[in-house]
């Protein structure tokens, strides 16, 4: 089985729509869907911001529903410059950039290499990006605080919620992915392009990935 995960209900809504739903119901006041997409039983559910909240909802779907992997889809905020609104980036590492410590963090690495759904990605969706996201409990919308975390971290972009699934995943030893679009550049209109680019871009990363699950066993 697959958990498929969004922040807000409108990044999973197309999967939801797609898929033959088998059962729905409520974990900690969160609704899920479960159903089958292609050859692929999936669960998902959305409806949590920040790290805590991100972490709190991917365990509890791991102890009930004993996913074999794991897959986050939605916005995110660019630290890389080259980057625009509407790119397509797959995470490769993660990391928490507001936890601080007097040693570096090690990063928590996805294990894209083996999975169908690298290969899929690489063929399927064009210019697509691979590297490092970066997670925090709060919203980038500083040019000299983007710059820095990019020189510090090199990633590609910030949000608030990979860093704590990758983590919960990988503790529970579950293969996890990260698909994010980027709504805004963490500048000083961060806030306002989020809002308005959410709903232009937010379905994109769910879109995608049916065509994959309709296509592939995973």
């Amino acid at each position: 089985m697959i958990l498929l995960l969004g922040v807000f209900k409108p990044e999973i809504q197309p999967l939801i729509d797609e898929m033959q739903i088998l059962e729905t119901g409520e974990l900690l006041n969160r609704s899920f869907c479960r159903g089958v997409i292609g050859e692929n039983e999936i669960v998902v559910t959305s409806g949590f911001i920040g790290k805590i909240d991100t972490t709190m909802i991917c365990q509890k779907f791991i102890d009930h529903f004993s996913p074999d992997k794991i897959i986050l889809i939605s916005g995110a905020g660019a630290i890389a410059p080259d980057l625009k609104i509407g790119d397509i980036i797959v995470g490769t590492s993660f990391v928490e950039h507001d936890k601080k410590l007097p040693v570096d963090q090690t990063k928590i690495n996805s294990n894209l290499e083996a999975a169908v759904i690298f290969k899929k990605i690489k063929k399927d969706i064009p210019n697509v990006k691979f590297g490092t996201i970066i997670s925090g409990d709060s919203l980038i919308s500083d040019v000299n605080l983007k710059e820095s975390l990019y020189n510090k971290y090199g990633a590609l972009c910030v949000d608030m919620d990979s860093a704590a699934v990758a983590m919960t995943s990988d503790v529970n030893k579950i293969n996890f992915y990260v698909i994010k679009v980027i709504l805004d550049l963490c500048d000083e209109n961060a806030s306002e392009d989020y809002n308005n680019n959410f709903e232009r871009c937010c379905l994109t990363g769910a879109e995608l990935f049916i065509d994959i699950l309709k296509n592939s066993k995973l």
